[in-house]
């Protein structure tokens, strides 16, 4: 992941609040270490990674999906999943 500047470029910064077993901060935080760096650096990335997997959406939704009316179509595009 590269770093950039602050306020340089399109990049947009969103924040949300999650809310996390102790057993899951715990890992979070034992794993950001052994990379070196932040939870918070870490957990974009988890993130980017889940939401940019077929695989994992793919199961995300067949297990928790209620309506297919709102189901994603993951495409891969340009080597980008897009959807």
């Amino acid at each position: 992941m590269e770093k950039s500047k602050r306020g340089v470029g399109p990049k947009r910064c969103v924040r949300k609040s999650i809310s996390m077993t102790n057993e899951t901060e715990g890992k979070l935080n034992r794993l950001a270490v052994a990379c070196h760096m932040s939870p918070a650096e870490l957990a974009t990335i988890l993130l980017e990674a889940g939401l940019n997997s077929e695989g994992l959406i793919q199961w995300l939704q067949n297990k928790y999906n209620r309506n297919p009316q709102y189901r994603v179509i993951p495409i891969k595009e340009n080597g980008r999943i897009i959807y």
